[in-house]
């Protein structure tokens, strides 16, 4: 399983959100080879002149010589490119330069769905099938102590690789959380839960709990949660795991600016029995 994070996109805007993004991309990135790549993207429907290309040109510049002073083991790239469209440009760069983790940078939520320039974290993970972690101005330089992870009936590889690189760095504490009525909830999902409680406790080595939530599995129930036990990120599959409501607006629309819980989306993956039985092992 992957055991670090070594090549990390950030998409930036040059406002307050390239700072949390860069801070916690960061605290994330393996310090002895790892890369950043910075990314700026312009629309075509508001292109500059020269000079303001020039001024863009410049600032991501500025950035990579401060991260490449400050990390001197990271390795960072600079990208500035033109685009109809943000988001399918991000997806594009990620694939291009082999991204194993996108980091966003979110102030305000977007009341409208399809606001030109707008970036859908869970779309975009579900997309590029690339993990997207998204964070906000209250989670700068807030490390993160305190995972919650909601589990199914199907075992989470992606999950389970997401943990790994994490927990390598991290040693947070992780909360396994399943949903059901009456206190009880399926036999596959109670299996589940018992081998990832097992999994995190032994090959991992940090600290874990599990909890049982009264209901149908949901983003509020789960941001709920995590403000009661005052969790820093939720571990989530993109979607199905993360809409809010009926136009399915992502959870992280659901956080303030200043809160401090990040959200982690990673597509959900298609695993064959076989995976199964060697993962349970």
């Amino acid at each position: 399983m992957q055991q670090t994070f070594s090549n990390i996109l950030i998409p930036v805007d040059f406002t307050q959100n390239t700072e949390v993004a860069i801070a916690r991309a960061l605290d994330v990135v393996d310090k002895s080879g790892g890369t950043l790549h910075l990314l700026h993207v312009q629309q075509l429907l508001w292109r500059q002149n020269a000079a303001a290309n020039k001024q863009m040109a410049q600032k991501l510049a500025t950035w990579k010589g401060l991260l490449e002073e400050s990390t001197p083991g990271v390795t960072v790239h600079s990208i500035l490119k033109w685009a109809t469209n943000v988001q399918k440009s991000i997806v594009a760069t990620a694939a291009a330069v082999n991204a194993d983790l996108i980091v966003i940078g979110k102030r305000t939520p977007h009341k409208w769905p399809r606001l030109i320039g707008a970036v859908n974290p869970s779309k975009l993970a579900a997309t590029s099938g690339i993990p997207v972690l998204t964070a906000r101005p209250g989670s700068l330089h807030q490390p993160i102590k305190t995972i919650v992870v909601p589990v199914s009936d199907s075992l989470p590889e992606t999950k389970m690789q997401t943990l790994t690189a994490l927990c390598g760095r991290l040693r947070p504490m992780v909360h396994l959380v399943a949903f059901g009525s009456g206190a009880a909830i399926s036999k596959k999902a109670t299996n589940t839960l018992l081998h990832l409680y097992e999994w995190v406790q032994k090959s991992l080595l940090c600290p874990v709990e599990f909890t049982l939530l009264e209901g149908k599995p949901g983003a509020k129930q789960l941001l709920r949660f995590a403000a009661r036990i005052d969790a820093d990120l939720v571990l989530v599959y993109p979607e199905n795991e993360t809409g809010l409501d009926f136009w399915n607006r992502p959870i992280q629309d659901a956080l303030p600016a200043h809160s401090k819980v990040e959200v982690l989306a990673v597509r959900r993956p298609i695993i064959t029995t076989t995976e199964k039985q060697q993962h349970y092992e």
